[in-house]
Formats: C-alpha cells, sequence, structure tokens
C-alpha cells in the first residue's frame, strides 16, 4: 500500500485572513498557485459527474495535481471509502497534501509522488479517474516562454500518453470496476479505440459544450469491462445571456459556492 501522507505543520492550516489563490467549494477549498495546471471546469465537471457507488471504498485518482477530484470524491464517496492521489510533479503534489490537510476528508485521502508507470498497489481500485494530458508537446514547444512551458507539458503526452495511461488503468482497475475521465471530443474516437485494446467499453458519454450553438468541446466518459449500450447525452455551460445554465448548475451544485 502507499506511504501515507506527509506530516504538514499547523502552520499551513488555511489563513481566512490573507488572500486566497484557489478555488474555495462548499465544503473544502483548493489552493492550487503553485501547481502548473490549475482547477479548471473540466476536473469540476469530472468531479460533479463521477459518482462513486456505495462498494466504491477504494478509488485512484491518477494526475491528482492539486488534489482536487480526490477531494470531490472523499466528498460523494462512503466514509468506508479511501482515494489515492497519484501525481508526478513534487509542487503540485506537495500542495495537493496542504489542500487535504485543510479539509475535513484528510483521513480518508492520500498522495503519492509517482508517475504510475511507477506506482504499484497491494489492491486493485473500483473506480479510476483522470483528467488526463492531451496536447502532443511538440504543437507548442516553439517559442513558448519558460514560464509558460511548465503548464504545457502539464497539459501534454510527453509523461503519459493515452496509451499508457489505459494500460495502468487496465493494470489497477478492479474486473467489475468503473474508469472516467474527460478528454477533448475530438480525441473521444481514438481514445475509445485504443480502450478497447485493454478490454474497455464506453459505457457513457456526457458531450460538453460551451454555449447552445457551440459544437462539443470536451467530452466525460466511463468504461468498464463490461459491454452495454452507450448511454450519450449533452450538457450545454453557458445560456445565451453568458450565465450558466441550469443544467450545469444542477450538476455542480455541490460543489459551486454559487449554486
Amino acid at each position: 500500500m502507499p506511504e501515507p501522507n506527509e506530516n504538514v505543520d499547523n502552520n499551513t492550516r488555511l489563513n481566512r485572513n490573507v488572500p486566497f489563490a484557489g478555488f474555495r467549494f462548499k465544503q473544502f477549498s483548493v489552493a492550487h498557485d503553485k501547481c502548473a495546471m490549475k482547477v479548471g471546469t473540466d476536473s469540476i465537471m469530472l468531479g460533479s459527474w463521477t459518482q462513486p457507488n456505495e462498494d466504491d471504498v477504494s478509488i485512484l485518482d491518477i494526475g491528482s495535481g492539486s488534489g482536487v477530484l480526490t477531494l470531490m470524491m472523499a466528498q460523494q464517496a462512503s466514509n468506508k471509502a479511501h482515494i489515492v492521489g497519484v501525481e508526478t510533479d513534487y509542487k503540485a503534489y506537495r500542495q495537493s497534501v496542504v489542500n487535504a490537510f485543510n479539509s475535513p476528508f484528510n483521513d480518508q485521502v492520500n498522495f503519492v509522488q509517482a508517475k504510475i508507470q511507477h506506482f504499484y498497489s497491494s489492491n486493485k481500485y473500483q473506480l479510476i479517474l483522470s483528467n488526463p494530458p492531451y496536447y502532443h508537446l511538440n504543437q507548442f514547444q516553439e517559442g513558448i516562454a519558460d514560464k509558460h512551458l511548465q503548464r504545457i507539458k502539464a497539459r501534454s503526452q510527453l509523461t503519459l500518453s493515452h496509451d499508457e495511461l489505459l494500460r495502468h488503468v487496465h493494470r489497477l482497475l478492479e474486473s467489475t470496476g468503473r474508469f472516467c475521465c474527460v478528454i477533448p471530443t475530438p480525441l473521444v474516437h481514438k481514445f475509445e479505440h485504443l480502450a478497447l485494446q485493454y478490454g474497455l467499453y464506453l459505457n457513457q458519454r456526457l458531450d460538453v459544450h460551451s454555449g447552445i450553438y457551440n459544437v462539443s468541446i470536451r467530452s466525460l466518459l466511463t468504461f468498464s469491462y463490461q459491454k452495454s449500450i452507450l448511454a450519450t447525452s449533452r450538457l450545454v455551460i453557458y445560456d445565451t445571456a453568458g450565465g450558466y445554465t441550469p443544467e450545469y448548475q444542477s450538476l455542480c451544485k455541490d460543489f459551486y459556492l454559487n449554486f
């Protein structure tokens, strides 16, 4: 089993009197100023859409970053559940540990600094989720300032290709488990084809549109080893007046402060 979270000094507790660089949710807060990948709509949608079952007592977040998905799972899962976040970047890992320490869910979550390729566990997981990298670094590397390169690398497949991700999901997922992720809609067909090579079938797909007249920009996907009729749905984030749609508010109401 992974080692427990490193001890966090009491001085790292959230200070409500200083500016907070991150997101405040209804039950916890996530600082992300040390993370290359900030908390964004993709992760919030995935964490809201992914509903742990009562029997999902072992949950894994691959590429946990600031720990937002790990903590979202802890809020929704059974109090018997244990959620592990695996993150390769040391600064993000350390910040996720502090975020957990400042949350009500510290006893339920554990963060490990490791590449998923080097992560081993004595048990398999009933639920695995990931907001994986999707760019190819060579699309952006030329002419990019160093201060932006860390974020682009975090969003690229340089350290974790989609094939590698699915290979390790296959290694770590229980036979009756689920794998949930969010990827750009144009990549869904290729991603589904890769998943089939590991015996993973696409069971659910939610296509996300920024506006009612816009094409889908992201897709939330659920895979398992059980073949079923694909359940598809559609979500629009903004209405024609620029506000959040009732459907988006309903999806994220357990987390956003103003929903």
